[in-house]
């Protein structure tokens, strides 16, 4: 019983008494009585295996009562027991006289209760309907029949009189007496009677009228029985907006209305008002009227049906008793199966000519779905085993998919030759890719138990081809409906077992566990015709007539091009030679063999390494052409440029061909379709036998079954398949396109054609401008389908544009739907067509650029128009906050001969355009037209399809915000063109100081990202289950997928997505809150916080589903963001990722209900265009290396660039204010440190100091007057080494940088008095440093050091190039837990020094065969045959020698992976820096956990800890214990390290670190800010179950370890959050042992 049904079945039980509400986490149940509160149960998502717990309010004896209940919980555990807590408590209360004795229930009742648990069936007065206690227990054998309530029914429900009552002076059976509990009772007992309400008409309940008859029985008695034609009935509805209108029946969808699609017309079942049949309203809820069944004392619906259409000979004249009337259409299920009852078939049904004797079906096969069964067959055998004999043999299981009747050996040949005849078709509308998805467990009127098969357009389609085929044949179809339901059989109750079991329905009860579990899936392979009449044959199925496959191995020349194909892929590497012979042998034995060599085939070339495929040479392009007859696709077939410049190389492949061909001429044929389809099928295959260069499909395909088959085979082959598409949604052009089809195909078959019509999301829209009319093919400009194909194409055209890029303009730039919208409402009046973009800027500067937000998603309206006769124009209205240079922004739509488009800023100026009453909105996106050098052509010179009207260099529109910072930017600012404008508007682009620096900020944005399909590609259902299986040796151990932390722990791996680069550009902005919000239950919050970790990202909230909830995915986020934002009152901007359709219109319906000024930018994820392209792409040069550092978001942005150096020029201004220096600030900031390299490192910088100052007094002057300006996150530490002072600046459009900052004394006071022009070198500034003055040559360490990698540099490597691979190297070491001053592991200047020492070496190599890839294999390989002699001179103090063995340990391993087959890829650069297991086998952790309020208090302690913390870890490792550093997370509230587990190791430990604990002691009362210690399960602080949990969850990303014992220490709380967690990541937990030994043992589960 699921809990909903049991929280519907207390509220019906207890009217008015019991409330709910859902909290997070868990559902709180309320029981009321005259407005007082007795009882609440907090209900878990544990519930029932956990009791709920019960709290008893304002009740006499309340403690006693409450124990009472929770020992009557305790003994329930596993089943319903809401019902029975209630009771008791009801009881209870009414003994203490607080609830009126009538209002209560009766001793005898109570009795019950209190001794059996839960009694649904208790009940005290006549007019309240009982609820079945065997229902809820899963033992009620009566099924629909029984008398008492099953879940929501609202009355009792006798089937028998039901059913009776359908024909007209048939009299309902007298019920005997019943008790309470609905069962025979000798003595009928005297109930007590309800007082009628006072506003209510009292009357003898004998004398009300029956119940009448609910619209869904109307609807399935016409769905089911043949003589009720569905056409002659309509259905009057209420419609919310427009009041009841009236519709055929035929049009509905009566399916579950959840499951049907947004363009279907489904209603809910309580908005049926009427219905009629014909012109007649035979059923009227208004009125109270029944003519249907005659419920209401009126007449039947047989009295209206016209009995001379009705055939005599019905199916139930075979089975009069059995059947009836109302579910005739339900034994089409039982004819299929009648052979297993022909002992049973009255006399002469054999001989009945209208009952079917054969049916085509499809044989499932599918061993998961036949293993589902089985299960779900014992189930109910368990259940009931008086059922098994009415099992199905699994042999035998099928989908049937239409009945016959063969009458002679002539129909069964003819039978065959239309089957055999279909095998095209079949081919065409079912390929080998088609899966039919099984899910679920239903019943036929109680008689037959199915598993339902998903809906399945395409299966549809070819059933009703092939029922009209064979009534074309003049066969009979007996048995068939107009609605095709299909549906396995697994279990039938035949008239034997009817008579045996004395019942004529199956209960629901005995299958109500499988009622939605998934079964499985079944490939379509092959059709059978099947006898009834006949036996078994000796693979157990029934005799086949005839046998058709969907096989392409029928298909000429698809063998050849399976082994031509094959040789590729051992030429690529993909296979090896003994492989592809293997294959080659299969296909070419045909058969099985040749299915299971083209799944094999399909497979591989699904594959990561397969990806490299479409660089082959002479590899084939597909593209498959949409669109209605006269929209243009074979006029832009024939224009593009592929079959301008090369004819033969482009392949055409049209069903029309064949009509033409066949006669010379045009002359279409229905009837020949499926042989047209055939031969356009098999065109397409020489096709790709000859090698042609583009094959296109040019067919209308309006149904994505239609041209599924050509995708299947794309698939298998390796080849990239487009779907451009023309649309047809917009009336105006419908009719355009309809009048000037060539082949005269008639107004109302084009009409069906865009009706049917189904969206494919993959495809591409073709731009306006090329199918629009124009005199001649000559005036199309030359195109390239390629292009249109591949809008991501242009990110491969900016990669190879020649430095530098100079942005010509920024505008809107129209999706193609918009375009066409634009086009339907304006059509273009002169023939040069453009109508694709709004100019914002002309020649824009780098401050345009940064402000213009490109990627921002913006809806525009066009407000009028304007033509000349010239140039004809629209104006627009641009949405709030984008800024426009034309002082009438437009679109300018189309010129005439000659003229330029920018003269339509010309015409808005002379002309005021003709505003129109309402506003057409328009979406779009925020770009910026690019050119290479020399390719600034002026608005208009390229369009968006790449037309150009001169030639000039190529011109790329960037709309993404990650290409414009990664690959325009930096280009801009390394080219020579760019101008001093551009170089101030970089600083113009930068916030002013005190804008960026003020104190307590508050949260203005909020950051919301989803987690899968946007932040991670995490394994689906079916790959991932494969995937489990085949590194794990073991099957999925699970019925469902993402509920279970397995499916995201390893061996399975998430893939970044490039969401991720956007998440790390946003985290820690200035005012602004990051929230990773996912679907996925509180269940899984360990899981996707391992996965978050491992990819080092670290939100500031999580939000997860709650266990329990009754919400869609899409309104629990609603709810969610509405919570946000009352959180968080003064947000102003909103940005959400999410790749989940329904989700993104939910936040635009959001969006536009929000009342506040709040600017809501909703991005589709799958949308967002990857950070760079795969390695092997001719269109991308960009190496593995970067990459991989751009897909994890590592590569900071230009703008990070330009906030650093704001901060830098900001302390350099604070600091010359302090020490009264006057000239150029930055004269006395010398920057030095891995940030220069381009890396996502703190700022380093060195400060000069005039000789009046000290080094400690220079540092508080800074400090003190940073403070000044509202910097609260600044920290000086006084250390006699090298004194260093920290500060945190926070930006607004860039996340906070940390900024180190040191200081040196020059001897000099001429520097500060006459400050020289450029800033001298570090090296010179030494010469100045005052002997002895160690901490101010320590501070020019870093700069000298920094002067010297320039100089190895030169010439060689550019800083950025350098900065990568210090990058890549530094995450490896982080990964293993080998990076991190707060450990005193390697820093990154020791990863600098190591690769200039190798550059310097290798200089003259390096500079003549450059390859970053190559740089860093060489590098890691170099570095792991350094000697432990060498590492110890590197490190010197700063390393200790324990560690030198685990780095050295790190880059053998990498020099490993850089030498395997396939470097470099993404792949390996992923395995190479994955994160260790944490901790390690044997050992446990040491945390330090900081919390608080105050952020700058926060930050300060992690400072503290951050530069105290290394000294003890050495402490740690000078007295013999071994440390391992968390490499994982970057969490500024966490340190963590593991130890050794054991207690020495304690003893250990607390004598080193207590007297940092000391030096805590501030902190650990402090709520604002605190610190919190843990080691293992032994807590210093609040509370150490984090330590705990985070063990938990290690063990289950481990894949070595099977086992974790946990020690017998734990106190209760502690055991109770171990349970918790192991729960929710899916692992065994249980306690073992005795006494002082007992404690908790977590293994991992196995088959």
């Amino acid at each position: 019983m699921e809990f909903a049904e049991e929280i519907e079945a207390l509220q019906f039980t207890f009217p008015g008494d019991i409330t709910w509400d859902q909290t997070e986490g868990e559902v709180l149940v309320c029981y009321t009585s005259d407005g007082q509160k007795f009882l609440t149960l907090r209900v878990t998502g544990h519930y029932p295996s956990a009791p709920p717990k019960i709290i008893v309010h304002e009740c006499p004896d309340a403690a006693g009562i409450q124990r009472r209940l929770e020992k009557y919980a305790e003994e329930q555990v596993g089943s319903p027991m809401l019902y029975g807590i209630v009771s008791l408590l009801k009881e209870h209360v009414a003994a203490c006289g607080t609830v009126d004795a009538d209002e209560g229930f009766a001793a005898e009742e109570l009795h019950v209760a209190r001794d059996e648990g839960p009694n649904y069936g208790s009940s005290t007065s006549k007019d309240r309907s009982t609820v079945c206690k065997f229902y809820f227990q899963g033992k009620c054998k009566f099924g629909d029949k029984c008398l008492q309530q099953h879940a929501s029914k609202s009355k009792p429900h006798n089937t028998a009189v039901e059913e009776g009552s359908d024909k007209k002076g048939t009299a309902a059976r007298k019920e005997p007496k019943k008790n309470d509990n609905g069962h025979p009772s000798a003595d009928e007992k005297p109930k007590k009677q309800k007082k009628a309400p006072n506003n209510a008409n009292s009357e003898d309940e004998d004398s009300k009228k029956a119940p009448m008859r609910q619209a869904v029985d109307v609807i399935s008695r016409i769905l089911w029985d043949p003589d009720l034609p569905a056409k002659d009935f309509s259905v009057g509805y209420l419609d919310r907006f427009l009041g009841i209108l009236e519709k055929p029946f035929s049009d509905f969808s009566w399916e579950d209305i959840a499951s049907v699609g947004n363009n279907i017309l489904a209603v809910p079942k309580h908005r049926i008002q009427y219905f009629k049949y014909k012109d007649t309203i035979v059923w009227d809820k208004r009125c109270q009227l029944d003519d249907f069944f005659g419920s209401r004392g009126g007449k039947l619906i047989s009295d209206y049906v016209d009995k001379t259409a009705v055939n005599a000979k019905q199916v139930e004249q075979v089975e009069p008793q059995a059947v009836a009337p109302s579910q005739k259409g339900e034994d089409r299920a039982f004819l299929e199966e009648e052979e297993e009852d022909e002992e049973d078939v009255p006399s002469g049904a054999a001989d009945n000519k209208d009952r079917p004797n054969h049916f085509v079906c499809l044989h499932v096969t599918s061993v998961e779905v036949k293993g589902a069964v089985e299960e779900i067959q014992a189930y109910i055998c368990g259940h009931t085993p008086q059922l098994a004999e009415g099992c199905l043999p699994i042999d035998t299981l099928h989908v049937t998919l239409c009945m016959l009747r063969l009458n002679s050996e002539q129909d069964r040949v003819a039978a065959r030759a239309v089957l055999n005849d279909a095998c095209a078709q079949f081919i065409h509308i079912l390929p080998p890719c088609l899966q039919l998805t099984f899910r679920g467990v239903d019943h036929f009127r109680g008689r037959l138990v199915y598993v339902k098969v998903e809906p399945e357009p395409a299966l549809e389609r070819f059933v009703s081809y092939l029922l009209e085929q064979f009534q074309q044949a003049g066969l009979g179809t007996p048995g068939n409906h107009d609605q095709f339901m299909p549906h396995m059989t697994i279990l039938k109750l035949n008239r034997p077992m009817v008579r045996k079991l004395h019942t004529h329905a199956i209960s629901p009860a005995s299958y109500q566990a499988h009622r939605e579990s998934p079964v499985g899936q079944h490939m379509v392979d092959s059709l059978h015709l099947c006898s009834m009449a006949a036996g078994k044959q000796s693979d157990g199925f029934y005799l086949r007539l005839a046998t058709i496959s969907n096989s392409l191995c029928g298909l000429p020349s698809f063998s050849t091009v399976l082994t031509n194909h094959l040789s590729v892929l051992a030429s690529q590497g993909i296979v090896t030679e003994a492989e592809r012979d293997k294959l080659t042998r299969r296909v070419l034995q045909g058969g099985v063999h040749f299915e299971v060599a083209l799944e094999d085939i399909r497979q591989l070339c699904s594959q990561e390494s397969a990806r490299g495929l479409c660089t082959v040479p002479d590899r084939s392009t597909v593209i498959i052409m949409r669109g209605i007859p006269g929209s243009g696709k074979s006029h832009l077939v024939n224009g593009c440029k592929e079959m301008l410049a090369d004819p033969s190389s482009v392949a055409v492949c049209s069903a029309d061909d064949y009509f033409s061909e066949a006669t010379g001429g045009y002359k279409f044929a229905t009837h020949l379709l499926p042989k047209a389809h055939a031969h356009c099928l098999g065109k397409f295959v020489r096709a790709l036998s000859e090698r042609k260069k583009v094959v296109v499909v040019d067919n209308t395909n309006s149904k994505l079954w239609e041209y599924r088959v050509y995708v299947f085979v794309c698939e298998v082959l390796g080849l990239k398949c487009h779907v451009l598409e023309i649309p047809c949604e917009y009336p105006s052009l419908t009719a355009m396109f309809c009048s000037r089809n060539v082949h005269g195909v008639d107004a109302a078959v084009v009409s069906r054609l865009v009706q049917r019509w189904e969206r494919d999301s993959t495809a591409v829209y073709v731009p306006p401008s090329l199918v629009f009319p124009r005199p001649s093919l000559s005036q199309l400009e030359p195109f390239s389908l390629l292009t249109l194909c591949d809008p991501t194409s242009s990110v491969g055209t900016l990669a190879s544009l020649l430095d530098p890029v100079v942005p010509i303009y920024t505008g809107i730039f129209l999706s193609v739907e918009a375009q066409w919208s634009l086009l339907s409402s304006y059509p273009p009046a002169h023939p040069h067509i453009y109508m694709d973009h709004v100019t914002l800027h002309f020649e824009p500067s780098i401050r345009d650029l940064l402000e213009c937000g490109v990627g921002r998603q913006v809806m525009v309206k066009v407000t009028g128009k304007v033509d000349n006769g010239k140039v004809q124009a629209v104006t627009v209205e641009l949405p709030r906050g984008v800024s426009c240079g034309n002082r009438f922004p437009h679109i300018t739509v189309s010129t005439n001969e000659g003229i330029h488009p920018k003269e339509a800023n010309t015409l808005l100026e002379a002309q005021p355009a003709q505003q129109f009453s309402s506003c057409v909105p328009l979406k779009g996106m925020i770009g910026v037209m690019v050119s290479g050098e020399g390719g600034a052509g002026g608005e208009g010179s390229v369009d968006p399809v790449g037309r150009s009207e001169k030639k000039t260099a190529p011109s790329v529109v960037v709309t993404s915000e990650a290409n414009l910072h990664q690959i325009v930017l930096p280009r801009l600012k390394q080219g020579v063109g760019v101008s001093q404008r551009d170089r101030d508007g970089i600083l113009a682009a930068t916030a002013s100081a005190s804008e960026i620096c003020t104190g307590t900020l508050p949260i203005t944005q909020l950051f919301i990202f989803d987690f899968d399909g946007t932040l991670f590609d995490t394994p689906n259902p079916l790959e991932g289950r494969v995937m489990y299986e085949r590194l794990m040796g073991k099957p999925w151990p699970h019925r469902g997928w993402l509920g279970w932390p397995e499916s995201l722990l390893p061996p399975l791996k998430s893939a970044p997505l490039p969401a991720v680069a956007e998440f790390r550009r946003h985290l820690n902005i200035a005012r602004s809150f990051t929230i990773v919000m996912t679907g996925r239950t509180q269940r899984m919050a360990r899981a996707v916080k391992l996965v978050l970790d491992n990819a080092h990202l670290v939100p500031q909230r999580y939000v997860l589903k709650p266990t329990i909830s009754f919400q869609s995915t899409s309104a629990y986020k609603s709810r969610v963001i509405q919570e946000l934002l009352k959180e968080f009152p003064q947000v102003t901007t909103v940005k959400i990722w999410d790749d989940d359709e329904s989700n993104l219109s939910t936040f635009h319906q959001v969006a536009k209900s929000c009342t506040k000024e709040i600017q809501f930018d909703i991005i589709d994820a799958t949308r967002t265009p990857p950070a760079s392209q795969e390695v092997g792409s001719p269109a991308s040069k960009v190496p593995a290396l970067t990459n991989y550092l751009m897909s994890y978001g590592y590569i900071p942005s230009p703008v990070h660039s330009i906030a650093a150096a704001s901060g830098v020029q900001f302390l350099a201004e604070r600091h010359a204010s302090a020490v009264g220096f006057r000239g150029d600030p930055l004269l006395l900031a010398y920057e030095f440190g891995s940030h220069l390299l381009g890396c996502d490192s703190d700022v380093d910088m060195c400060l000069l100091v005039p000789p009046s100052l000290t080094v400690d007094l220079a540092m508080e002057k800074l400090e003190a007057s940073l403070r000044s300006c509202g910097v609260t996150h600044v920290h000086a530490g006084h250390s006699s080494r090298c004194p260093r002072l920290k500060a945190m600046l926070s930006f607004p459009a860039s996340p906070s940088i940390n900024y180190d900052v040191v200081f040196a004394v020059i001897d000099t006071d001429a520097f500060f008095t006459a400050p020289p022009p450029t800033q001298p070198p570090a090296s010179e500034v030494l010469g100045h440093i005052r002997t002895g003055d160690s901490a101010s040559k320590a501070a020019l360490n870093g700069p000298l050091f920094f002067q010297h990698v320039d100089a190895i540099l030169s010439g060689v490597l550019t800083r950025h190039q350098f900065g990568l691979v210090v990058e890549a190297v530094v995450l490896l070491l982080a990964a293993r837990g080998q990076k991190g001053n707060s450990y005193h592991c390697v820093r990154t200047f020791h990863v600098v020094q190591l690769l200039a020492d190798f550059v310097k070496a290798r200089k003259a190599s390096l500079a003549a065969d450059f390859s970053l890839d190559h740089l860093f294999k060489e590098f890691v390989t170099h570095v792991a045959l350094l000697s432990p002699e060498k590492w110890a001179k590197l490190f010197g103090e700063f390393v200790p020698q324990e560690f030198i063995p685990r780095v050295a340990t790190i880059f053998s391993k990498a020099s490993q992976h850089v030498s395997v087959e396939g470097y470099p890829s993404i792949a390996i650069f992923e395995d190479m820096m994955s994160c260790s297991p944490f901790p390690p086998e044997g050992y446990t952790t040491v945390d330090l956990n900081l919390s608080g309020t105050d952020d700058s208090q926060l930050w300060k302690l992690h400072t503290l800890i951050e530069s105290r913390l290394p000294t003890y870890i050495r402490q740690l490792l000078s007295s013999g214990l071994d440390v391992v550093p968390d490499g994982r997370v970057r969490d500024e509230r966490k340190f963590s390290f593991a130890v050794p587990n054991s207690k020495q190791t304690k003893d250990t430990l607390q004598q080193v670190l207590r007297p940092l604990w000391n030096e805590l002691a501030d902190y650990r009362k402090n709520k604002s800010a605190s610190v919190e210690l843990t080691f293992g399960t032994a807590a210093q602080g609040a509370g150490g179950e984090g330590d705990l949990e985070e063990q938990v969850d290690q063990f289950a990303r481990t894949a070595t370890s099977s086992e974790l014992h946990l020690p017998p220490t734990l106190s209760s709380y502690e055991r109770l959050k171990v349970h918790e967690a192991a729960e929710q990541l899916g692992l065994v937990h249980c306690t073992v042992g005795n006494g002082k030994s007992k404690h908790i043992v977590i293994r991992k589960k196995v088959m």
